[in-house]
């Protein structure tokens, strides 16, 4: 049996450093530090439903950027 960390591996991220897909929309309502990375994201959308302020906008990344899954 493969071990996850095999698998998550095999995932293929084109980053899109001209524009990012997750931001945070107010930054004033964070009172800490925050950051928010897009790099090897696999699009699954829990920074934003995890965000307890509602305050983190995730889109899908524009064509030919993002998560790219080869085996499965």
């Amino acid at each position: 049996m493969e071990k996850l960390t095999d698998k998550l591996f095999t995932v293929k991220y084109n980053e899109d450093t001209g524009k990012p897909h997750i931001e945070i929309v107010d930054q004033n309502v964070c009172f800490k530090k925050n950051l928010v990375s897009f790099g090897n994201c696999i699009e699954c959308g829990a920074c934003s439903i995890g965000c307890p302020f509602d305050n983190i906008a995730c889109r899908s990344p524009r064509g030919g950027y993002g998560v790219r899954y080869q085996h499965g």
